[in-house]
C-alpha cells in the first residue's frame, strides 16, 4: 500500500474487494465525502520505494484487471478521489466509514449518477467499515 501514497485506507476483512468502486456518498466519524472519481494510476507505484528503481509491478498486474472506466480505458483503476463536503476536516485513527450512497459511473457527462433505492436504504444499516487513516 505504501506505494499507492494513500491518505485513507479501509481495513476490513469482510468487504467485498473494490467496493469502493459503488460509493458516490461516504462518511467518516462525522464528515461526508462525495466521490469524485476511480483513480486512473500512473507508473510511480512501479517505483521500488526502498532502491528507487523502475519496474513493471504493480500497474502490469492491475492494468491485466482493473480497467473499469469507460471514460479512462487504457488506465487501470485503484482506489477512489474524495471530496469533503467542508474545509477544515481533520480525520482521526480508527473512525467508522459509513457507505451512505452507491451509483454508477456516467462516462458521457463525467460524474456520479446516485442510485437510491431500497436495497441501498437496508445496506446501510450494514454498511459500517473500521477505518484507518494513514
Amino acid at each position: 500500500m505504501q506505494r499507492f501514497r494513500a491518505n485513507i485506507v479501509v481495513d476490513d476483512d469482510i468487504l467485498k474487494p473494490y467496493v469502493e468502486d459503488e460509493w458516490t456518498l461516504i462518511q467518516i466519524g462525522n464528515d461526508r465525502f462525495f466521490v469524485i472519481k476511480r483513480c486512473t494510476r500512473c507508473t510511480l507505484p512501479n517505483n521500488d520505494i526502498h532502491t528507487g528503481e523502475l519496474g513493471k509491478e504493480p500497474l502490469q498486474t492491475l492494468m491485466s484487471y482493473r480497467r473499469v472506466d469507460p471514460g479512462s480505458p487504457n488506465h487501470a483503476c485503484f482506489g477512489i478521489m474524495l471530496l469533503s463536503e467542508k474545509d477544515g476536516i481533520r480525520l482521526q485513527l480508527g473512525r467508522s466509514l459509513h457507505a451512505l450512497e452507491s451509483g454508477e459511473h456516467d462516462t458521457k457527462n463525467g460524474y456520479w449518477v446516485r442510485k437510491e433505492t431500497e436495497s441501498n436504504v437496508a445496506q446501510k444499516e450494514q454498511s459500517v467499515y473500521s477505518c484507518s487513516v494513514q
